[in-house]
């Protein structure tokens, strides 16, 4: 088959499909429109999730009438003048790309004004033929109207999801747009209903007391960062706040929203030990970089940008956010600062099985008349002092062999003592690498039999047993390994079990596998006290006297907590005394 030229409209449809992939893929393009021309308001329209109707309007320095019909040719742009430019370039586009797509695959009308007089100029185009030019009249600014979405591309228009689904890809990437440009007033509809208008006043609180609530709003921690080549500033949200999801993770390079995982990854490092696995917080960062650090043009759709010296910035962000952490007092303006309510009525004769534990927090416990509302507190990142545990901590024993009870200044308190041989051990590992290599040979070597996923991985990471402190060797037989020598902290532990629960959790979690910080929380949960496990005093004040020496001691590695307390107040309300 000879080569031969593609055809122009063969083209155009090709590089359209790199641009726009779904309606939030026009409402993206348009939205970095308005804001190169410096709109302070922008307001957004869209029908049946965007599929078939879109509108975006702006108050922005519009286009002249002459230029119209330029603006729809490929590669035609206000916004770049040479190639050097393209290294320092700081408007959100500059490929000349976008009307043209937008255009190829929709029926497009444009209407657009430069002055504050109502002369204005308006284009229409069907997939990429103009139709016509003419006057019309509007105030300063643009209105674009795409109707009709992959009309000529059926095949295309299939694929997009449901109305529901595009729907939510487009509030989510526009809450981005709302959250790193607080001081542009936006204003959003869907299908004649009114989704969100903000103020513009560029108050990131405010803004997350409308997209979140109040007292989300009240409790999130300032950050601030500054040094010659990386500034860092925005909002952190403390541990007690969780989110199912880190879709309200955002972090924004040089005011452009991206899809960058790396620095996703940075926050969600910060928090780690700090959240149980599988929550997320809320975040919004603001990172401002030398141009010259970044490297924009990587991709038509420009959501995704390379940095230089991606992993130092990375290290930066995530030292950044940890430092904020610690030093915040979670007892001041926390959504719950008062930790678990908990509704007790005495007069209902409530059991525990009908106990009703509130999720929702609120940042003033003065707002809960009810006497019989109750407060247990997390000890998370507070300015307790651990070192006082050893100090005042008066024993008064074990509760189902699973918990330890004490009065510790003048509450009763409650010591998981799973979580806390866990923060005990894992610190251990983590600071003290020289545990993980002390060896214990076994008199009578242990006989492991493994299911066939549990033996190809280990046999594909022996060595790394080797240097967590396991001497293994294959016995031979298909599925079968021999135990010879195993870390000296789990000598006193039931070997062959544990072992065997510490293969399976690295199997059933192989995405882990190159993450050192994941396989010592492994090894520190499997090598710790259990539920069950009876404990003499001497064992309990020996835990106390460990866990009080810990850095970060309040919450167990995967974020669960070490202690909880019980003021006498809270005593008395429950015994109808206040």
């Amino acid at each position: 088959m000879r080569i031969k030229k593609l055809e122009d409209n063969i083209i155009a449809k090709i590089a359209a499909g790199e641009i726009i992939e779904n309606p939030s893929s026009v409402i993206k393009e348009l939205m970095d429109n308005c804001i190169d021309a410096f709109a302070t308001n922008i307001e957004i329209e869209f029908h049946n999730g965007g599929k078939d109707y879109i509108r975006i309007s702006d108050n922005g320095t519009g286009i002249i009438y002459e230029d119209l019909k330029i603006a729809f040719s490929r590669h035609a742009t206000s916004k770049l003048n040479s190639v050097n430019n393209i290294s320092t370039i700081q408007s959100m586009g500059f490929r000349g790309e976008a009307l043209p797509s937008i255009a190829t695959v929709s029926n497009v009308e444009l209407i657009s004004n430069i002055s504050s007089e109502g002369h204005a100029g308006k284009i229409n185009l069907e997939y990429g033929s103009v139709l016509n030019v003419k006057p019309d009249v509007r105030t300063k600014g643009t209105t674009v109207v795409v109707t009709n979405l992959f009309g000529n591309i059926p095949v295309r228009r299939n694929f997009l999801k449901t109305t529901r689904s595009e729907i939510r890809k487009n509030y989510d990437l526009i809450k981005k747009y709302i959250l790193c440009y607080p001081q542009i007033k936006f204003k959003v509809i869907s299908d004649g209903r009114q989704y969100i208008e903000t103020s513009g006043s560029g108050s990131l609180v405010e803004l997350f007391a409308k997209i979140h609530s109040n007292e989300l709003a009240n409790s999130m921690i300032p950050v601030e960062y500054n040094s010659k080549n990386l500034e860092i500033n925005g909002y952190i949200s403390n541990v007690n706040i969780k989110k199912s999801s880190n879709v309200n993770i955002n972090c924004f390079v040089n005011k452009r929203v991206i899809k960058n995982r790396i620095f996703n990854y940075a926050i969600e490092r910060a928090y780690d030990t700090l959240l149980v696995k599988g929550n997320y917080p809320v975040c919004v960062l603001n990172l401002k970089l030398d141009p010259s650090f970044l490297d924009i043009n990587v991709h038509p759709s420009k959501n995704e940008i390379k940095i230089r010296d991606e992993r130092e910035i990375f290290s930066q962000v995530e030292k950044t956010i940890r430092l904020n952490l610690i030093n915040y007092n979670t007892n001041k303006n926390d959504i719950s600062s008062h930790g678990m309510q908990f509704d007790f009525n005495v007069a209902e004769k409530q059991t525990p099985h009908n106990l009703i534990i509130h999720n929702e927090r609120k940042s003033d416990f003065k707002a809960f008349p009810n006497k019989n509302n109750s407060n247990i507190q997390e000890f998370i990142l507070s300015e307790n002092d651990p070192k006082n545990l050893i100090f005042e901590f008066k024993l008064l024993g074990q509760l189902n062999n699973s918990y330890i009870l004490g009065e510790y200044q003048k509450n009763i308190c409650i010591i998981d003592q799973h979580a806390a041989h866990e923060r005990v051990n894992y610190e251990k590992l983590q600071f003290n690498s020289v545990n993980i290599i002390n060896k214990q040979e076994l008199l009578n070597p242990i006989i492991l039999n493994l299911n066939i996923k549990e033996n190809e991985w280990l046999d594909k990471n022996i060595k790394m047993m080797n240097k967590l402190g396991f001497d293994i060797e294959s016995f031979g037989i298909l599925n079968e390994w021999k135990i010879n020598r195993v870390p000296s902290y789990l000598i006193n532990k039931n070997i062959q079990s544990t072992v065997a629960r510490i293969i399976t959790d690295f199997t059933n979690n192989h995405s882990d596998n190159h993450n050192t910080d994941s396989r010592l929380k492994t090894l520190a949960c499997h090598s710790s006290i259990e539920f069950g496990d009876k404990l003499s005093n001497m064992e309990m004040l020996k835990l106390i006297e460990d866990i009080s020496k810990c850095k970060e001691p309040w919450k167990c590695p995967h974020g669960r907590p070490v202690l909880i307390q019980i003021n006498e107040h809270e005593l008395s309300k429950w015994f109808s005394r206040t």
